[in-house]
């Protein structure tokens, strides 16, 4: 009877471990940070839109230090970092003592601009001034007085008038 039953039990674990193994499904696992070594604490990071960190998980022992790069895309900056106890040094994101697995996230803000336009003689510009996101286009309309004509319209930075609104593109 003990045979049969060890006989018994190894043929429901082998039949167990192909059905496990035949099942395909997505690579979801490809995507994930590999497992940790044994002693080994890992560390994770997410990012939103507009920059990326390296590396973007790490594994470290208790107690080791942990840094991550952070990069900023054009017309982003760091907007905040969070998680692990870490601090932000230039583009280096330090923790000191790694004591458990954590997550640092880090969130990016698109930069803005203030535009403004002064009116110099008699006429409006509305708004003065505006907040435009980088790569995005500023419009601020110039309405001159009754009998008065717009003579010129002078840009420190590449902007235009045209048919009555300032234009520009600020990057």
């Amino acid at each position: 009877k003990g045979i049969v039953m060890k006989f018994g039990w190894m043929m429901i674990c082998c039949g167990v471990s192909l059905v496990v193994a035949a099942c395909g499904g997505t690579n979801a696992s490809d995507s994930l940070p590999p497992p940790p070594l044994s002693g080994q604490i890992t560390l994770t990071t997410t990012t939103t839109e507009g920059g990326v960190v390296s590396p973007r998980s790490l594994q470290v022992t208790s107690g080791q230090a942990a840094n991550f790069t952070i990069n900023a895309d054009v017309g982003f900056d760091i907007g905040s970092i969070t998680g692990c106890g870490g601090a932000l040094q230039g583009t280096n994101y330090h923790v000191a003592v790694v004591q458990e697995s954590c997550n640092v996230h880090v969130q990016f803000r698109q930069k803005r601009y203030s535009l403004a336009v002064k009116s110099m003689g008699a006429g409006q510009v509305s708004p003065a001034t505006t907040s435009v996101a980088h790569g995005s286009v500023g419009r601020i309309n110039v309405t001159p007085a009754a009998e008065h004509d717009v003579i010129q319209v002078v840009s420190s930075s590449g902007g235009s008038y045209q048919q009555g609104v300032f234009v520009e593109t600020v990057s």
